[in-house]
């Protein structure tokens, strides 16, 4: 019990900071995913985490391609 205490903890730390850095470069999809990834650890529903890594995952997928893709001017921005 412990452990998924510990657990749960340090999975709520993380999803924060995801959160907030995913919101911080406009990625609003992601950020929301890891909103209710620290909701779910905050509440110690470690199974409810453990569901939204794929949606997570995905969403981490589509900032990293749009990161990569060639910018022709900064008025082209979109949220991801």
């Amino acid at each position: 019990v412990a452990t998924s205490r510990q657990d749960a903890r340090a999975a709520a730390r993380l999803t924060h900071t995801l959160k907030g850095s995913a919101a911080n470069i406009g990625a609003s999809a992601l950020s929301e995913i890891a909103r209710r990834a620290e909701q779910a650890a905050s509440a110690g529903n470690l199974e409810e985490v453990v569901s939204l890594m794929g949606p997570l995952e995905e969403a981490l997928r589509r900032v990293q391609q749009r990161a990569e893709q060639p910018r022709s001017g900064l008025s082209e921005t979109r949220p991801v």
